[in-house]
Order: structure tokens, then C-alpha cells, then sequence
């Protein structure tokens, strides 16, 4: 047990613990877009300060509820969405799953896709929806079908279920050896090592302690050196990665559909907008997110991965659920 609570106090001592998600930052020092905007410098503190996670059953992380001026979040851990709804018994409820930008990184409570909706939808007249925002910073498919089960198995059903994926799933393909797992499994490893130890302190735990650890340090490692200009970059397949990335996603799509047909709910599925799959030429902020860093050994991948499915999901999602898909990746082409 005190060598293992030695090394973990270095490792903290060290600054490398690792945080469940980056922080998502400009791999350079090009400058945020908003920046100069007026409410940005407030935002930018409330994001930081609304970071914190805390662990969650079944889908690892969850924010923790805050209350701010243009980030809140309930005590349930999910984001804000801003709606004029009528209310009472008879309000369709209206679900958005996905990653950070269904969250609304770099957005106000009012300018998420969930609150676009809903105002959206009351500027037609339609006020008898619930929009509600279920989405979370680095959420890969799988997990937001669990957050998705969770809430039917409490006894809760929507009308319309919206799932809003791509860039998380397939830069997951590049953090793991298999598809379908989360974002940076290898610290779940870690962690779930770490808790073995600190629980049993037996000779067989802090053996696998002690390997789970070195592997995480060497990748650590390999990944600052990467980013440094001192090593090469890993390979990685990308057509064989795309492949297996969209295999696991249409299984999982099985998975919803089934659901959807045994609670009596539509699905609409969205293959979001990547810098990687659209024809616009990129700013140099967007171009800078390509930069491999220490924190993310695996940006410059993502270009490739992102054009790559791009030319190939269609044919993989049509067969499966027709015109309830939808490949919106190009749609800042023009922006």
C-alpha cells in the first residue's frame, strides 16, 4: 500500500494527473474566435470553473450542477436548455444526446443546439415541448445510449430522441485498440487499478498496479515526445479505423431502434460538421485543433478519420433508418 500511495503522490506531485477530459484549447497561440466579444471573458471563467466532474455509474463522468451567469447546470448534471414551453402533463418531450458541442462548449445557456431548438420551435407556435440537453463533453455513442436507457428504465419516455455524433466516436478509434469504447479507456484502466490496490493492498494488486501504471507514464510520455518534434508519430490505419468505428456505431444504432420500437419513440440521427470532412478552407484557429499536443497524441488523425467516414457513412446509415438520418458535416462549407 506505501508504495503505491508513494507513487501516486508522485505521479500527482509530478502534474500529470490526468483529468477525464482536455481541456478544450487551441494547440497554439492563435486566438479563440470569440475573444474581444463581450460576454466571452465572462464565459471563459465560468467554463473552467464548470469543468469539474464527478463519476458517474455506467458512463463514467457527469458534471457536477452550477449556477452561473451564462453556464448553468442542474442537479442532475444536465446543461441548461432555455424554452417556452406551455408545461402540464401533456408536454412531448423532446431528448438531444451527443459530446461537448451537444453540451454547447464555447456557447451561453440561450445559444446551445437544444435552446436554438426550442426557440426555434416556439417561434412556429409549437409550445407544448420539452427540449432537454443530455449531452456531455467527450460522450462517444455508447455512452449516451446508456444515459439514454437510464432514463427509460426510471420511467421517463420522449417523443423524439435526437442523437448528434462523429468526432468523438471516431477520435476514440484513435485513444483505444478496439472500437466502441470511450475516450482514453486506458485511464479508466488506470483508475480502476489504482482502486484495487488502495482497497485489497495485496502483492497481486500492486503488481498490476505497477504495470497498469508504467504503461500509462510510457504512453504519456511517448505522446509529449510526439509533440515535441522528437518522435514519430504512431500509425494508424485509417481506412481499417473508419471501418470498424462505423461497424460499432450501426450496432449501436440497432440497439436504439430497438428501444425506439418497444417504447414507441422516433429517432433522428445527425453525423455532425468536422473541419476534416468539410470543402471550406480553415482558419487558422481551426487549423491549429490538428496540432498534436500532450494532452492528445492523436489530432492529427482526426483530419483523415473525419474525411474518410465522411465518404462512407452514408451508405452504412440509409439502409438502417432511411431519411431519419441525416450527414449535415458540410453544412459550414460556405462559413
Amino acid at each position: 500500500l506505501a508504495t503505491g500511495v508513494l507513487m501516486l503522490v508522485g505521479y500527482v506531485a509530478a502534474g500529470r494527473w490526468a483529468r477525464v477530459l482536455p481541456r478544450p484549447t487551441a494547440a497554439s497561440a492563435v486566438s479563440h474566435p470569440y475573444d474581444g466579444l463581450p460576454w466571452f471573458g465572462q464565459y471563459r471563467r465560468e467554463f473552467e470553473s464548470s469543468l469539474g466532474m464527478h463519476w458517474s455509474p455506467y458512463v463514467y463522468w457527469q458534471r457536477r450542477p452550477f449556477a452561473g451567469a451564462q453556464i448553468n447546470v442542474d442537479s442532475l448534471g444536465f446543461r441548461r436548455t432555455i424554452q417556452a414551453h406551455g408545461g402540464g402533463e401533456q408536454t412531448r418531450q423532446l431528448w438531444f444526446f451527443g459530446g461537448s458541442t451537444m453540451w454547447g462548449t464555447w456557447q451561453r445557456d440561450s445559444m446551445t443546439i437544444p435552446s436554438a431548438v426550442a426557440r426555434g420551435l416556439a417561434q412556429q407556435g409549437i409550445r407544448d415541448v420539452e427540449v432537454r440537453n443530455f449531452g456531455e463533453s467527450g460522450y462517444v455513442f455508447t455512452q449516451e445510449l446508456l444515459r439514454l436507457i437510464l432514463q427509460l428504465r426510471a420511467g421517463q419516455v420522449p417523443s423524439v430522441v435526437v442523437f448528434y455524433n462523429g468526432a468523438n466516436d471516431l477520435a476514440a478509434s484513435t485513444m483505444n485498440p478496439s472500437c466502441g469504447l470511450p475516450q482514453n479507456e486506458q485511464r479508466r484502466e488506470f483508475e480502476f487499478s489504482l482502486g484495487r490496490l488502495l482497497q485489497n493492498q495485496g502483492s497481486r494488486e500492486l503488481s498490476e498496479f505497477a504495470r497498469v501504471f508504467k504503461n500509462f507514464l510510457e504512453n504519456r510520455a511517448n505522446a509529449a515526445l510526439v509533440a515535441n518534434g522528437r518522435a514519430q508519430p504512431p500509425q494508424l490505419d485509417v481506412n481499417r479505423a473508419v471501418r470498424e468505428t462505423i461497424g460499432c456505431y450501426t450496432g449501436t444504432v440497432q440497439v436504439v431502434e430497438a428501444l425506439a420500437s418497444a417504447y414507441g419513440f422516433r429517432v433522428l440521427y445527425f453525423w455532425q460538421p468536422m473541419p476534416g470532412a468539410s470543402p471550406k478552407s480553415l482558419t487558422p484557429y481551426e487549423r491549429a485543433q490538428f496540432i498534436p499536443d500532450v494532452r492528445n497524441g492523436t489530432r492529427e488523425f482526426l483530419e483523415p478519420l473525419a474525411r474518410t467516414a465522411y465518404a462512407s457513412i452514408d451508405s452504412a446509415m440509409v439502409p438502417l433508418v432511411g431519411d431519419r438520418y441525416h450527414n449535415i458535416a458540410s453544412t459550414f462549407a460556405g462559413d
